[in-house]
């Protein structure tokens, strides 16, 4: 092939490390198809499944895996308990903690992500259409700007939409609540205006309640 060096130099000045790419992606900085798939040949790229490639000598980072499925899943984020780690709100865990994930789409990950993250996938819809999209999902800081994560109120309904019907998980469901002193009302009120859960936003309300938080007192359902 004709000499890569220009091509291989920009790969490495833009590539975020460990975030797989996409052709879509590497086109964005003049890439093209013939151009990856001769980068691929001459090894400098490998495939880790369909459309989706690493540089050479790289491995998928849970922060890279996150934002290159966020490119190709609606409303993917990373969700629940995970998001509240991520949030700083940290409870029972483990040597390597579960990924959760949310998103508006059915999907079947690719062996590669679930050999490299310990994740879960969600898609039933939690809040119904007249929510803004991605409302309390951003970026956490530190962290990746491509990877969004549910908020502290969002990521902690989409926790007790899973665990709520379980008495198990009483004592986590209320652990975790209890943590949750500084919620702010506005952008949980808004959430739960717009979640048919009933029983996750009454189950809620009652745990914060409990524990004589302002912010529960205040709630409306």
């Amino acid at each position: 092939m004709a000499d890569a060096t220009p091509l291989v130099q920009l790969l490495m000045d833009f590539a975020p490390r460990g975030e797989p790419l996409d052709l879509a992606f590497l086109a964005q900085y003049g890439i093209t198809t013939a151009e990856a798939l001769r980068l691929l040949a001459a090894g400098w790229l490998r495939q880790l499944s369909d459309d989706a490639y690493l540089l050479r000598g790289d491995s998928p980072t849970l922060e890279g895996s996150v934002s290159f499925f966020a490119r190709r899943i609606p409303g993917l984020h990373v969700s629940g308990k995970a998001a509240l780690d991520m949030r700083g709100i940290r409870y029972n865990l483990s040597a390597r903690p579960r990924i959760n994930l949310w998103g508006e789409a059915s999907f079947e990950f690719p062996s590669w992500a679930k050999e490299s993250l310990l994740l879960t996938y969600e898609d039933e819809r939690l809040f119904d259409a007249n929510l803004p999209e991605a409302f309390a999902i951003s970026a956490v800081p530190g962290r990746s700007q491509r990877m969004p994560v549910a908020a502290t109120e969002r990521a902690i309904l989409e926790y007790l939409a899973g665990s709520v019907g379980s008495e198990m998980l009483r004592e986590d469901n209320v652990n975790l609540v209890g943590m949750l002193r500084n919620i702010r009302l506005d952008v949980l009120q808004k959430l739960v205006d717009h979640c048919p859960r009933r029983d996750v936003v009454w189950a809620l309300k009652f745990i914060g309640e409990d524990e004589d938080f302002e912010w529960a007192k205040l709630l409306e359902c």
